[in-house]
């Protein structure tokens, strides 16, 4: 389960693509939801509904302005308590008033109907006051006397920083702080040495969340687990990307071709997090930021191979895919642009250590 996702999307407004958000959020279950659009307006319950389904929730959007995104924030009502946040200390200082109110969820101008700064205000509050709930009315007006309330309309305040301006970073800092998340090596996941959706699966396997044998049964599915690599050992993220046999040999045969002795790691996340190449030329040191992306993407689709088409590949094979993948990322770096794959391929130990 997530704590936060945040998403920037396109379509919103398209019933096809709240489904498909839906779908996503039955998978990963997030306490709090921030999606942001470039054309956001008018956002409904309705919509949120379809985007977020039956349960328990609180949102708000804040819609687009001109070149300016729009944003839209839904969270599970039992994680984030909105009271707390929008009515803050007043609800706390004045609790037998709050409890009274049969309104307690409006906004601060609608429990005021007078003009001006001829303040009326109407607490939705309609039996007889009891002596405790009479004495927080008096001081609750008092608080209330100076109060005047202008003819503008509300605006969203973001109250994390100076500017008020809502920002997905630091919603992300805030909540980093709070909950003591340790720094996220995001750079080893997220590179513009290979394709978005390399990344993402990267992230989801340092999570061990991509959709292997033993996430699939606590997904509910009734399915024997099995590798589909060594076929002797149950499946899991680790197992897969590392500790599995045939995995192992892959690793074992690159880290032989630098002179390096291969120790598995307990996680993929621990793989990524410790892997370096300081010690590499330039050139070397961009095949070798890229291997770890690559042998992992090439053993996830060697594994839906086997198991969707029933194809399984030489053990050499999967090898020299791996170096042609690692060769067609690398061409997207300036170092290699020039360079044809072939050469890159045959000539792999040349351009770590000895590059021309």
């Amino acid at each position: 389960m997530f704590n936060i996702i945040a998403w920037n999307i396109r379509g919103l407004r398209s019933r096809e693509r709240r489904i498909k958000i839906k779908q996503c959020l039955k998978v990963w279950k997030p306490k709090i939801l921030i999606l942001t659009e470039t054309k956001l307006v008018q956002v409904t319950d309705k919509i949120v509904k379809e985007i977020w389904g039956r349960g328990e929730m609180g949102w708000t959007s804040l819609d687009a302005t001109g070149l300016s995104g729009g944003v839209l924030i839904i969270w599970r009502k039992e994680t984030v308590e909105v009271e707390d946040v929008v009515i803050g200390p007043l609800y706390l200082k004045f609790p037998a008033l709050y409890k009274a109110s049969a309104v307690q969820n409006k906004p601060v101008a609608e429990f005021n109907t007078g003009v001006g700064v001829n303040n009326c205000w109407n607490l939705g509050i309609s039996r007889r006051l009891y002596d405790p709930e009479v004495n927080e009315v008096v001081s609750l007006l008092s608080i209330l006397e100076n109060v005047v309330l202008t003819e503008d309309p509300d605006e969203l305040w973001w109250r994390e920083n100076n500017s008020g301006v809502f920002s997905v970073k630091n919603c992300y800092d805030m909540i980093s702080k709070t909950n003591d998340i340790p720094n996220f090596p995001s750079r080893k996941y997220w590179s513009s040495l290979w394709p978005n959706r390399v990344g993402f699966f990267l992230w989801l396997a340092g999570q061990e969340h991509i959709l292997t044998l033993d996430n699939l049964q606590k997904r509910g599915w009734s399915l024997p687990n099995r590798c589909y690599l060594c076929e002797t050992m149950s499946e899991s993220t680790n197992h897969l990307l590392i500790h599995c046999k045939y995995s192992m040999k892959l690793w074992s045969y690159f880290f032989g071709e630098v002179n390096m002795v291969w120790s598995p790691p307990n996680s993929v996340y621990v793989l990524l997090e410790k892997w370096n190449s300081k010690d590499l030329s330039n050139e070397g040191k961009v095949l070798w930021r890229i291997l770890p992306a690559a042998i992992c993407w090439c053993i996830w689709k060697e594994r839906n191979a086997i198991a969707f088409e029933g194809i399984k590949k030489e053990i050499n094979q999967l090898l020299m895919d791996i170096k042609i993948q690692v060769s067609l990322w690398a061409k997207m770096n300036s170092v290699f642009k020039s360079i044809p794959c072939e050469r890159i391929v045959s000539r792999w130990k040349d351009f770590i250590f000895n590059p021309p």
